[in-house]
């Protein structure tokens, strides 16, 4: 049982790189469409996946360059891009609570602001891989990208410590 999974997430990956997409969305999609059919996950699988994400993080590491983490645009644009986008899932989240929408009506001032915090979050190794693939990370924007990103990373490992 522990070969189907990853068999499945091998052609999902491979379907989605004939059609110029990153491998990683078919493996996601395997994921979910495995869990969607009841499939419970193992030991060896949560191993394999947890080796294939230090791998990914460190890929990224590799890629890390800190004098680009200190440019003042990197700063302002990782944390401009993040309260405008709480501030706008905030306002849609608190307008559809006040409009008793079945999902929202029970949700908080607090919920709604952690909510919107976790949503204003994009996926760096996602990202890493996208701009591998179209040969963009050295590029100006590739690297001011991951740069960004990699701030958004930061507040998120500074938002779970504080949340202890």
């Amino acid at each position: 049982m522990v070969l189907l999974p990853l068999v499945i997430a091998f052609v999902l990956g491979f379907f989605m790189r004939l059609f110029r997409l990153p491998p990683m969305l078919g493996y996601l999609l395997a994921g979910f469409a495995l869990h969607a059919m009841g499939i419970e996950r193992n030991d060896t699988i949560e191993q394999i996946s947890h080796l294939g994400i230090l791998l990914l993080l460190f890929t990224i590491g590799l890629k890390l360059n800190i004098r680009s983490l200190i440019r003042k645009h990197v700063w302002r644009g990782g944390i401009g891009h993040m309260l405008t986008t709480v501030l706008i899932f905030s306002v849609v989240m608190g307008a559809l609570s006040v409009l008793s929408i079945s999902i929202f009506d029970q949700m908080t001032l607090q919920s709604i602001a952690i909510v919107a915090f976790a949503l204003s979050f994009s996926s760096t190794v996602f990202a890493v891989k996208v701009l591998e693939e179209k040969g963009e990370m050295q590029s100006l924007q590739g690297k001011t990208a991951i740069s960004i990103l990699i701030i958004q990373d930061i507040l998120a490992v500074a938002f779970l410590v504080f949340q202890r």
